[in-house]
């Protein structure tokens, strides 16, 4: 329980202070690789800024760092000297992994302006720390360039104005562990080039707030008993879902959008579990959502935009719609299989239904005068056997 108000309050300061005050460790800033980055390599080394790195450290507060990090070498080099003379530890890295395995819990880690890298190596963040690119987003990127995770979170730590850009077969982010693991990333754009760009498993409660996501594979995919929660995001122009539910996990969405996506926009599998509040899923190559298993969909004050079709309900899944806007595409708006369940309340619907007469009759009984029902202006059909609706044998699965 004290995990999870650390985690809250670390998501409220950072709401309402910027630079959250809950980290008041030391400073550590790294040195971007420069042209070396895209090699794997750290930072070229500077025996001014690279001191001793043992002893005990001298608390550094937060707050003598610029948010600009403008003055962030200068109190670096400074810092160092003082390091040099005093015995005091160092302040100045050539990598990440280097800063990370250095700090402690409610340190700080800036990454100067410039390109960094993980030296093709996984980036572990096992302790409650604040990591923080400089200047504009974009302006500090992380070149990871290797078959394993950027970073693998297993504590509520934090990252902010950070481009992370992976390049190989593995997510560019996982997130795991059990519930008290509560991180928050903020302000990132965060892209993979062959797999996931967000992986969320075991019980990890992670916090998105004004990312970017893009991935080869999905955006986000959750699995296991996780709870995912994002505000603000983008998820778009991944090879296949922006979203994709399994096992119990729990995916709340406010205010994000899903567009232009090669399959579906959300994926809802086993008993999973997927909550909309006014997002906006658009121009997807398949349905905007498709839910199978005993999954449960919520969408409330949301549309579905030029999607190839609607909402699809498949084996025992069920949702609840209460004043979305449905305008979709080739085919079916509603696709409700014969043991689903479905609530609409205060709906617009431009498209054609599929459903049998017991799902029509219970749509119909409930708040029936609060839908509006428009026909689709063109012929509805089925989806052809091209793009995301061509079947690929799965040997894990078939």
């Amino acid at each position: 329980m004290c995990h999870q108000k650390e985690a809250t309050a670390a998501l409220i300061q950072l709401d309402t202070c910027g630079a959250a005050k809950l980290f008041v460790g030391c400073n550590h800033a790294v040195r971007s690789a420069g042209e070396d980055a895209w090699l794997g390599k750290p930072a070229p080394e500077d025996p001014t800024l690279d001191g001793p790195s043992t002893h005990s450290a001298s608390p550094l507060q937060i707050e003598n760092s610029h948010p600009d990090c403008k003055n962030t070498q200068l109190f670096s080099k400074t810092a160092a000297s003082q390091a040099l003379t005093t015995g005091s530890q160092r302040t100045s890295y050539r990598s990440i992994k280097e800063a990370v395995e250095a700090a402690h819990d409610g340190d700080h880690i800036i990454l100067q302006p410039g390109i960094h890298n993980g030296m093709g190596e996984t980036i572990n963040i096992a302790k409650r720390i604040l990591i923080r690119g400089c200047g504009s987003l974009g302006e500090t990127t992380i070149d990871q360039r290797a078959n394993c995770p950027t970073f693998r979170i297993t504590r509520s730590a934090v990252i902010m104005n950070l481009m992370i850009d992976m390049t190989g077969f593995r997510e560019a982010v996982l997130v795991t562990g059990t519930h008290k693991v509560g991180p928050v990333i903020r302000n990132c754009t965060i892209s993979c080039s062959g797999d996931d760009c967000v992986n969320v498993s075991g019980k990890a409660q992670p916090n998105f707030l004004n990312c970017n996501m893009n991935g080869r594979k999905c955006g986000l995919c959750a699995s296991g008993r996780s709870i995912s929660k994002l505000h603000q995001c983008i998820i778009s122009e991944c090879g296949q879902q922006a979203c994709k539910a399994s096992d119990a996990a729990v995916v709340n969405m406010t205010e994000c959008q899903l567009k232009k996506n090669r399959e579906e926009c959300i994926v809802g599998m086993s008993s999973s579990s997927i909550t909309l509040n006014n997002c906006c899923l658009q121009s997807s190559g398949g349905p905007a959502v498709d839910m199978i298993g005993t999954s449960v969909l919520r969408m409330s004050y949301g549309s579905v935009q030029d999607c190839v079709g609607g909402i699809w309900l498949w084996e025992q899944s069920s949702c609840a719609l209460d004043r979305v806007h449905l305008h979709v595409g080739s085919s079916y708006a509603i696709l409700i299989d014969k043991s689903c369940k479905v609530q609409m309340k205060g709906c617009c619907i431009n498209g054609s239904l599929h459903m049998d007469d017991e799902a029509w009759q219970s749509v119909q009984q409930k708040n029936a005068d609060s839908n509006t029902f428009m026909a689709a202006k063109a012929t509805v059909y089925w989806p052809f056997e091209e793009g995301p609706f061509v079947y690929e044998a799965n040997m894990l699965t078939a």
